[in-house]
């Protein structure tokens, strides 16, 4: 039991020392000083992993490759650790963290405390999706409640990188034992829950922490006090304790990473830009759920430029949601490979003709109908248009 909670502690620096160091490297090159870099790091680190396991997922292929290709995210992931090591330490030398700190310890001291009812929550199937994948020939080829193998289970759950990711740090930490060198072997239960809750613990609480500095709240007192009560409230209620490791939790961070980031672009720190598809593309590889509400977060986004007439509003929203695109043109072609073929190509020739004069002229004229009849599109006629095919989806 020590050695396996000593290895997935290691493993768990490993991933805060290397989502710090890929944050700094991105923060240095938009030239934003955004206090603790793990949040936007670890976002980057699961975006750039699902955009790599795309390809092995739709072809349900080998976990050998995932974990190749894993590995070889792992060495590019250190080498800019190691290139940033000196701003990595002094990242962390920040009096917020020792708020982020006392969270983390609470959370371990509840998480142990409680008890997980698989019977009642959707702990099976998501355990079931990281643990049977390991070592497996054909990725997702089983019912992730039954863990019955043969077929696929529901489409909308195979494009979750995070969980393969998972499965790839259940293989990783349990070489020591296939190899020889330890008797132990670290239980894959052990390693979805707790490596992946405290991960989600920490990034949090720093996340918070940023919030709450960029705020700068005159008052120490009042801004400390708000900190601990929004640490505690935002941290510590069931799901965010007992199901830490949930993809869906993971969700509700970076949705709210997500609004907040838009905030502070909308509010003109137009550096925060390159963060937006970079959040988007984390939580689609966490929760398929959020394809609903970055989808929804962008539908307000886009009635919020055209109404107020922002310039450049449909290029920026092309922009944001290239992530989504990807993961919708993969989702549906799975099921109606016609119809996410042409949503793909015809993503590709604007996406590769973004500055071509006939896509421009083109762009300008949609863009032209919605500056002059945003409060129509989106006060009636987009609320209509929703209704009327739920009810026809129903």
């Amino acid at each position: 039991m020590l050695i396996a909670n000593t290895m997935i502690l290691m493993m768990l620096v490993l991933f805060i020392l290397g989502s710090t160091g890929v944050g700094i490297e991105i923060n240095k090159r938009l030239n934003i000083n955004d206090g603790f870099a793990m949040p936007i790091g670890l976002a980057t680190i699961l975006f750039t992993a699902q955009l790599c396991y795309y390809p092995i997922q739709y072809l349900n292929m080998s976990f050998k490759l995932l974990a190749i290709i894993s590995i070889v995210i792992l060495l590019l992931v250190a080498i800019i650790t190691l290139k940033n090591i000196k701003d990595v330490v002094l990242n962390f030398k920040n009096h917020y963290l020792i708020f982020a700190g006392l969270s983390f310890l609470g959370y371990l001291f509840v998480f142990y405390h409680c008890f997980i009812d698989l019977d009642y929550s959707d702990s099976v199937m998501y355990l079931n999706y990281a643990a049977q994948n390991v070592n497996i020939d054909k990725l997702n080829m089983f019912n992730l409640y039954t863990g019955k193998y043969g077929a696929e289970w529901d489409g909308l759950y195979l494009y979750q990188g995070y969980y393969h990711l998972m499965s790839f740090c259940c293989w990783l930490l349990n070489m020591p034992k296939q190899l020889g060198v330890i008797s132990t072997s670290v239980d894959y239960i052990q390693i979805s829950t707790w490596l992946f809750g405290m991960l989600y613990s920490i990034t949090s609480s720093l996340f918070i922490c940023n919030f709450f500095k960029e705020m700068k709240i005159e008052n120490k007192v009042v801004n400390y006090t708000l900190l601990v009560f929004t640490l505690l409230f935002s941290n510590f209620y069931y799901w965010r304790v007992v199901f830490a490791y949930y993809g869906n939790t993971y969700r509700t961070l970076f949705t709210t990473m997500l609004v907040y980031y838009l905030y502070q672009w909308i509010k003109g720190n137009r550096n925060y830009y390159y963060y937006i598809p970079i959040i988007i593309g984390a939580s689609l590889a966490c929760s398929s759920t959020s394809l609903i509400t970055v989808f929804a977060t962008m539908v307000c986004l886009m009635a919020y430029l055209f109404i107020a007439k922002k310039e450049n509003a449909f290029h920026d929203l092309a922009f944001f949601v290239f992530p989504l695109v990807i993961y919708a043109c993969v989702m549906i072609s799975k099921q109606r490979f016609i119809i996410g073929l042409a949503i793909g190509i015809c993503a590709i020739i604007y996406y590769v003709t973004v500055n071509n004069k006939y896509n421009k002229m083109i762009v300008n004229g949609i863009s032209k109908v919605l500056y002059d009849h945003g409060k129509l599109v989106f006060y009636i006629i987009v609320p209509i248009a929703v209704m009327l095919i739920s009810f026809i989806i129903n």
